[in-house]
């Protein structure tokens, strides 16, 4: 569930968006962070079909039921991050998932930042007593606009628990 405060600052940056876009006769785009929240997290009936659908695609399995969730991952200890995911749903049967716009940025390691946030997607799920295989999948699906590897033809595009496909 998302804080009041989320859901207002969250706006108010909407709006502002809208009206600079709005005077240079510009649309807004999807790569920004603001409208891809707002797309796929708003409380209407187009918001949450448009966000199962790209659940379905990214999964390859039908998605029936999507409950967008805090977006703060409770940080392992006090002086760690506080990942602040763009999306963060679960959905059917308590699978999780997190879809993050990423803009280019020089220095920043996303496959550390990939490998962190799905890390705590996981670690989020372990109860004391609750044995490891009882665990849910988690899916980190980052859509980018930049070709993260320039150099290599040959990519995994997906990760299954057993290789990559």
């Amino acid at each position: 569930m998302k804080t009041p405060f989320y859901k207002f600052r969250l706006a108010g940056e909407l709006k502002r968006l809208a009206r600079e876009h709005a005077a240079e006769e510009k649309p807004l785009s999807i790569l920004n962070d603001t409208v891809f929240k707002a797309m796929l997290t708003s409380d209407t009936e187009d918001s949450r079909e448009a966000l199962r659908s790209l659940l379905s695609a990214c999964t390859r399995r039908e998605i029936t039921a999507v409950q967008v969730i805090n977006n703060e991952l409770i940080p392992a200890y006090l002086g760690s991050k506080t990942p602040r995911l763009d999306v963060h749903v679960t959905f059917n049967d308590g699978e999780a998932a997190d879809l993050e716009m990423q803009l280019g940025k020089p220095g920043d390691d996303l496959r550390v930042r990939a490998i962190e946030y799905t890390t705590a997607l996981l670690s989020g799920q372990s109860r004391k007593g609750k044995p490891y295989n009882l665990t849910k999948r988690v899916y980190q699906v980052f859509f980018l606009n930049f070709e993260l590897f320039p150099n290599s033809n040959k990519i995994p595009r997906r990760y299954n628990r057993n290789h990559f496909l």
